[in-house]
This record gives structure tokens, sequence and C-alpha cells, in this order.
């Protein structure tokens, strides 16, 4: 799924700065950073013998930084003019799982270490939702080079 994304954004490289696509840069951006966040919090959990702090205050720091992240993201998304649903929706669903992994967090910290094995269907969801992100993402590319009447201007084809 990485290699979709990096596909995706090596190929559209001068879309990508273009200011007129301000909106699809943001969501490129906010594709990466949940794979990065998911490696991160597979990361914690590679420490052996790890007790309910060691695990908890790594999470809700991480936690913590991808929530921001994706509210500026976001914020930044619709200045630039991100469109409706499409864009919006995708990042909503990601403050959901960053503010339940903070849940989480806060419970491990009080000695609720159960509830690190929800954390496992979340990391699955999260790595899904990075894979649909970076779908969209290609297929925002595609609508943008797209003519009015549907063809694709970018390989040259009449």
């Amino acid at each position: 799924l990485a290699g979709l994304l990096f596909v995706s954004l090596s190929l559209n490289m001068d879309r990508l700065l273009d200011r007129r696509h301000a909106a699809t840069r943001e969501l490129a951006f906010h594709a990466f950073t949940n794979f990065l966040y998911l490696v991160l919090f597979a990361l914690i959990f590679l420490i052996p013998r790890q007790k309910p702090l060691g695990v908890g205050i790594p999470l809700f720091v991480l936690g913590g930084m991808a929530l921001a992240q994706t509210l500026s993201a976001r914020r930044r998304a619709i200045a630039a003019g991100a469109r409706g649903a499409t864009h919006l929706r995708l990042f909503r669903l990601s403050l959901i799982v960053y503010g339940t992994i903070l849940v989480a967090a806060l419970l491990a910290l009080r000695g609720a270490v159960l509830v690190l094995h929800l954390l496992v269907g979340l990391m699955i969801w999260l790595l899904a939702w990075a894979g649909r992100l970076a779908w969209d993402l290609l297929l925002a590319f595609r609508e943008e080079t797209a003519d009015p009447d549907g063809s694709n201007d970018a390989a040259g084809a009449p």
C-alpha cells in the first residue's frame, strides 16, 4: 500500500506542487503520515516486557500528535477548498481512530491493559484506512487530469 502511495506521488509531483491542487496535497500528506504513524504505533509494541506506563505514555503522545496533525491537515484542506464529503470524510474517520487510540492509552495508563488487545483491530483499521487514502489520492489525480469529455490528456492519447 505504501508503494501505491509513493508511485502516485512520484508520478504526479508537478500537481502536488501546484497551488491549484492544495487540497489534494493535504490528502497526500495525510495519507503519508497515516503510514508513518502506523509504523510508529507498531514499534511501541515491539519492545518486550512493557509495563502499562511504558505502553500508555508513548501511545498517548503519538495519538495526540496524530490527532493534532490530522486536525491541522483538515483545516488546511478546508482552506484550500477541499470538496465536501470526499476529502472531509477521510479526515473525520482518522480523527475517530486517533481519538480512540488516546482513550486506549489513558485506559492503559490506569491499568486496563486488556484494552490494548482492541488496538490490534484498530491498527488493522488504520492500515485499511491508509490504503483507502492512497487509493482516493490516486483517483483524485486521475480526476484532475481528465478532460471535460472524460478522456485523460496526461498520456497524450486522443
